[in-house]
């Protein structure tokens, strides 16, 4: 029952344990301690109880002095009475260590059985499954659960620390990965893909999505790298390039990055370019998700905003019932990127925060000024340092993701050489390969046009007819 509609049985009891404190009271009050046999005795059939009981309300009332220590106790045995004699209270219990808390995890009625099975070879009566029942109640939770390898429990019942805090703006900045829960089409084609993946990363003091990566692959070190790109530089051309007028100001260098412990943010180049500039990288235990729990309410949040477009998949098939997401399934890889951008920058941005109880640009452009931006010194070695790698290149690191990281790192630069420059290649890592600067009005054979989709380039498109030679890059 809430607070507001207590307990019948307790306001009773409560109410009688009042009067009995103000009979009491009197009592004590009245007869300044010279109490007479006939006294106690009027006091007794006043509160309706033996003249002995009297004399342990007045002891308990001069030692507490308070409602709570007249009020009655509840019939029956008192909590934690033992009826049973000690050789079946020893056998449960040699029975529960040897047989119940085992990692096999043998049920209840398992150990019931059991437990009545060496009774008889003993000539004891069983005791009442009920019994057996209230030992292991009383069992640590805990233990029992690590001696029996119940790890669900162990982790539900596990303490969990106070809020992760940081003191000031780009203190700390959490970063996952999730699955979105909605279904794209090709751009071209208009046929399902499949869901994308989403790295999200965070400002844990104002709340502020400093920057995401949207991709059909899945999590590596590139889509990490490309994400703590967009969550560290400014935002304007990216915006920009997708027509999207609302600001979005957070960037800069954090000063820690806290991290699951995927392999993805644990490869040697992001932690060298990270530890380059600055950023220590904290690593949350194995197997405690609540240590990463403002990243983790934000994607939720994120994916609640999601669930309402077309070809939705729900965070829970159950909840679909017969609708079909990849007959509804509509939206493009850009076109959701689009979305999310502006349900960052126009919603949660200027939404009052549970936590914060104010809008977290709010709280970002109130520290904002007391905050020195720090960038990577160089911009473009710091993208080399995050792409650096040995083995042959995956699809994802071809040209799109080349174009979003420069697009990025260095917005003033085109896929093309400023005019009075010749023809120079790029000096990246070998996973930034088919991206060269051409002469002006002629781009080279793999450059990206910027007009179509990521993977129209991606899946062998050697030309572009916007970009076929004899024309400048768009």
């Amino acid at each position: 029952m809430s607070e507001t509609d207590p307990d019948p049985e307790d306001a009773a009891n409560w109410e009688e344990a009042c009067r009995r404190e103000d009979a009491v009271r009197k009592f004590v009050l009245g007869r300044d301690g010279n109490r007479k046999s006939a006294t106690i005795k009027e006091l007794a059939q006043e509160l309706r109880l033996s003249r002995a009981t009297a004399y342990r309300m007045i002891a308990m009332f001069q030692a507490g002095g308070t409602v709570t220590s007249l009020m009655g106790k509840a019939p029956g045995r008192r909590r934690g009475h033992r009826a049973l004699d000690p050789k079946r209270e020893a056998l449960i219990q040699e029975t529960i260590k040897v047989f119940y808390l085992k990692p096999t995890r043998p049920s209840v009625a398992r150990l019931v059985h059991e437990i009545r099975t060496r009774c008889l070879a003993l000539g004891l009566p069983p005791p009442n499954w009920r019994t057996v029942k209230a030992r292991i109640t009383d069992l640590d939770t805990r233990a029992k659960a690590r001696k029996r390898g119940e790890s669900a429990l162990l982790k539900s019942t596990m303490a969990v620390p106070g809020e992760y805090r940081a003191s000031r703006p780009l203190e700390i900045v959490q970063i996952d990965h999730t699955r979105v829960d909605l279904i794209v089409v090709d751009e071209q084609t208009r046929e399902p893909l499949g869901r994308p993946w989403i790295t999200l990363a965070m400002d844990v003091f104002t709340r502020m999505v400093t920057g995401f990566y949207l991709t059909m692959d899945n999590p590596s070190r590139l889509s990490v790298s490309l994400c703590l790109l967009h969550a560290v530089f400014d935002k304007g051309a990216w915006l920009r390039e997708r027509e999207i007028n609302t600001d979005w100001p957070i960037a800069g260098l954090p000063e820690y990055l806290h991290a699951d412990n995927g392999a993805d943010f644990r490869s040697k180049a992001f932690i060298h370019a990270c530890r380059d500039e600055g950023i220590n990288i904290i690593w949350r235990p194995p197997g405690t998700p609540h240590f990463g729990g403002h990243i983790e309410r934000l994607i939720g949040t994120q994916m609640g905003a999601i669930h309402f477009l077309p070809g939705t998949t729900q965070s829970n098939p159950s909840e679909l019932g017969e609708y079909d997401s990849t007959k509804h399934s509509s939206l493009t890889l850009r076109e959701l990127e689009r979305f999310i951008a502006l349900e960052i920058t126009g919603n949660y941005h200027h939404a009052v925060h549970a936590a914060l109880r104010r809008p977290p640009i709010a709280v970002w452009k109130e520290h904002e000024g007391g905050v020195p931006l720090r960038l990577p010194k160089d911009r473009m070695r710091f993208l080399d340092i995050l792409f650096a790698r040995k083995g042959a290149r995956s699809k994802a690191e071809r040209g799109p993701s080349v174009r979003f990281a420069l697009l990025v790192a260095s917005p003033d630069r085109r896929c093309r050489a400023d005019e009075g420059q010749g023809s120079r290649k790029i000096r990246s890592a070998r996973s930034l390969p088919r991206l060269r600067e051409a002469p002006k009005g002629r781009v080279r054979r793999g450059a990206i046009c910027g007009r179509h989709p990521p993977r129209h380039h991606a899946e062998g498109s050697e030309r572009c007819a916007e970009t076929s030679e004899g024309q400048g890059s768009p």
